[in-house]
Parts: structure tokens; C-alpha cells; sequence
């Protein structure tokens, strides 16, 4: 734990040509040379069999629209759903062209789609490419927060030396943007991503994180009032998220494997450990924080990301992975450090779900949204939810199991 003190498209496009492939792998080895990349031997890691919560009820599809699914966010009240509906990806490079959609729930608890609320834009021969990424809700659920990126490009291979950011507020009702901060106003790499921001729940500050400059990674703070910036960690610390009191942000830390969004993947197996920011206030000030993790990384194989607590519960969901190169999972502990950690295991309409990822809650409902596929998909293309029997049926197995367990199954 560390004491810190603050001072001050519609459908998918599939086809590529050898060309693209050839040229991408090229400038991709150019630049992790120039950037000082080395390959690294895989090394060995212990592994260990994980609990198992079974769900063979109360697992519902959000919607029956079709579409390839990323990183879901529900509004504060869970009213509405946010969440990207992928048109192209790349075949080489990772990164993918998206529209974002918008969602929201009727009186009878039914799920109706709303005009798209952003939409990115490909060209295949080359030009500017724009990307809205990772959305998210304000704090009073009429606007939408988004990353937007942009670019030049030759054959969809970004000139990376054009790459430009900023996130915006869209707002639901009207259709008036608000650009709240972009790379360039804080003296960062001009270059660098602003990623994954989120609004805080009194909507004075907005977390966000950048990883494509060793000088500018980490997490950072915008005091939305007075517009100056806080600087969190200067680790590889990823996907802020805040607690319903705003008293908590939620983050991953990566080790091993593609520090930047443009790189392919590295040798070197990649692990990430989830843990929170406790943040101590003053008169609305930010005085200090501890930055803490909830486990030890040790020679243990942990992959756990994208942490969010569910309101109402002692519960903190995520995604993770058992093994290296395994699928993701649905999982879930008690909200504190060195608690047990448990796979969820989801079936929808009576079959399983073979991979889940990026859960999401609203700041005061008891739900749970994210997105999965079945045997068979190679996509995401589900969107999915917990009902609130299926919540507490995985609470009160967390809470007597998960007791006097460390993280990986162990008795102490």
C-alpha cells in the first residue's frame, strides 16, 4: 500500500490484402525497435484451480439486436445503456472502428435501442479514420462520455505521428458536444490516448488513463472545476472506475505483454492485478490517497480486469483469465484485498457461456451488464445481464465460501 500526497458503418468490414498485413508488420518492428522493444522468453508460472459459481437462471440477453459487443456502461440510475457495436477490425494492428449505441430500459424492464450516439468512420484506402471508443455515462445520465480518436491512414495503417485524442460529452437530449480535455492542453505526448474516462459520481472529476509514452502512462485526475490535471500513478495502471460513493477508483495494472493500443502482441506473457485508489477529501479537495492491490503478484499466473463493484453487495466483478492464453471469465470476491476469487459460470437459454468480459453497474441499482459469447462464436455478440435472484444467489456464495481464502484457493 503507498500514501500519496497531492500538491496541486453498418455492417463489418472483413477483407484485407497481403500488402496491408506485410506493411503493418513492417512498421510495427520499426517502431518497437525505435521505442526499445525486446522479445522475452516465456516464463512458467504457477497456476491454480479457481471455485466455480454456476448460474443456470437469471442470466437474460439484453437485447436480440445483433452486433459485435465492447465495453458496456450503464447510467447511474440503470436506466439507459451505453456500449461500442464494432464495424471493422483491423487483422493486423489492434484497434477497431466502432459506433456507439445507446439503450434504454422501459417500465416493463425491456431494453428499446435509441439513435446510435456516435459513429466511427473507415476508409480502406486511406484517410482519416475516426474512433469513438469507450463510453460511459455522466453523473446525471443525460450525457455520454467518449474518447475519440482520430487519424490518418494508408491501406487502414495508421500514420501514427497523426494519431490525436480528446474525450467529449454528448449529450442525449440535444445535440450539443462538450470537449472537456485533450492531450494537447496538458503538455502530454501529442500523440498519447486518453483512455476509458470516467466521470466521478458529483461529476467534478474525470479519471482517465494513458499508456502509449513511457514518460505520460498511468492514471490521471481533471478537477473539472478549476481544470487543472492530477497525476495518480505512473505505473501501466488501467480502466478507472469509480465507486457508487466516490470514495473508491478501480484500475488494473498490466505486466507483460502490449504496453501500446498500435503494437502487436509482445513474448512476454502478459499478468495484471486488479486493486483501487482510496481517496481521502476535504471540502471537496483531494488531500491524499493510498493506492492499494488487492493481491500479490509473486510468481502466480493473475489476469483479472476491469474491476466494478455492484451497489447494495460486498461483491467486486471482473474479468479474468485462469491460465495464459485461456478464455476470459466472468468473476467475482468479496470487495477487499487477498479475498477468494471465483469463476462465474453463466448459461444463457440453457447454454453455457463460454467467455465473458467487461462488466459494468449502474451507481444505484443492484445489476450487472457485460458481454459474452457461446460455443461456436468467435465474437462477443451478446449482451447480457444478471437478474437480481441470480445477484444474490452469487453473494451468499461468495460470502460463506470466500471467507478465510486467500485469493487463489488456498486455506490459511
Amino acid at each position: 500500500m503507498e500514501l500519496r500526497t497531492m500538491s496541486g458503418q453498418s455492417s463489418k468490414i472483413t477483407e484485407t490484402t497481403t500488402l496491408h498485413r506485410e506493411l503493418a508488420v513492417l512498421l510495427v518492428t520499426i517502431l518497437s525497435a525505435s521505442a526499445g522493444c525486446s522479445s522475452h522468453v516465456h516464463k512458467t508460472f504457477d497456476v491454480s484451480q479457481l471455485p466455480e459459481i454456476e448460474l443456470k437462471v437469471g442470466v437474460v440477453e439484453v437485447t436480440p439486436t445483433t452486433g459485435v459487443w465492447e465495453s458496456p456502461a450503464l447510467s447511474p440510475n440503470g436506466r439507459r445503456l451505453v456500449v461500442q457495436n464494432e464495424v471493422y477490425t483491423d487483422p493486423v494492428l489492434p484497434y477497431e472502428v466502432c459506433n456507439i449505441c445507446l439503450f434504454q430500459r422501459d417500465n416493463r424492464g425491456e431494453w428499446r435501442p435509441l439513435p446510435d450516439i456516435a459513429c466511427g468512420h473507415y476508409r480502406k484506402w486511406g484517410g482519416m479514420m475516426v474512433l469513438p471508443v469507450q463510453p460511459s455515462f455522466d453523473h446525471t445520465g443525460s450525457g455520454v462520455i467518449i474518447t475519440q480518436i482520430t487519424f490518418d491512414s494508408l491501406l487502414s495503417i495508421p500514420m501514427l505521428h497523426t494519431v490525436h485524442s480528446w474525450v467529449e460529452r454528448r449529450f442525449i437530449e440535444t445535440p450539443d458536444v462538450e470537449r472537456l480535455v485533450e492531450c494537447r492542453d496538458w503538455g502530454l505526448n501529442k500523440t498519447e490516448l486518453l483512455q476509458h474516462a470516467r466521470l466521478s459520481p458529483d461529476g467534478r472529476w474525470l479519471a482517465f488513463y494513458t499508456r502509449e509514452h513511457q514518460n505520460d502512462k498511468g492514471i490521471y485526475l481533471l478537477d473539472t472545476k478549476t481544470g487543472k490535471k492530477r497525476r495518480l500513478s505512473c505505473e501501466l495502471d488501467k480502466h478507472p472506475t469509480w465507486s457508487a460513493d466516490g470514495s473508491r477508483i478501480y484500475f488494473h495494472t498490466q505486466y507483460g505483454g502490449r504496453r501500446r493500443r498500435f503494437e502487436i502482441e509482445s513474448d512476454d506473457v502478459e499478468r495484471s492485478v486488479i486493486g483501487y485508489f482510496q481517496l481521502h477529501m476535504q471540502d471537496g479537495e483531494l488531500i491524499a490517497y493510498e493506492r492499494i492491490s488487492m493481491d500479490d503478484l509473486n510468481n502466480e499466473y493473475i489476469y483479472n480486469k476491469h474491476p466494478v463493484e455492484v451497489p447494495g453487495t460486498s461483491l467486486l466483478f471482473f474479468h479474468g483469465q485462469e491460465k495464459p492464453g485461456g478464455k476470459k471469465r466472468l468473476m467475482v470476491r468479496l470487495n477487499e484485498p487477498k479475498s477468494q476469487v471465483f469463476v462465474v459460470k453463466p448459461f444463457l437459454n440453457g447454454c453455457k457461456l463460454k467467455a465473458a468480459k467487461h462488466p459494468c453497474a449502474s451507481r444505484q441499482q443492484k445489476d450487472l451488464v457485460f458481454v459474452a459469447k457461446q460455443s461456436g462464436e468467435t465474437d462477443y455478440c451478446h449482451l447480457v445481464s444478471l437478474t437480481l435472484d441470480a445477484l444474490n444467489k452469487v453473494e451468499q456464495a461468495v460470502v460463506e465460501s470466500g471467507r478465510g481464502l486467500s485469493s487463489h484457493g488456498v486455506k490459511q
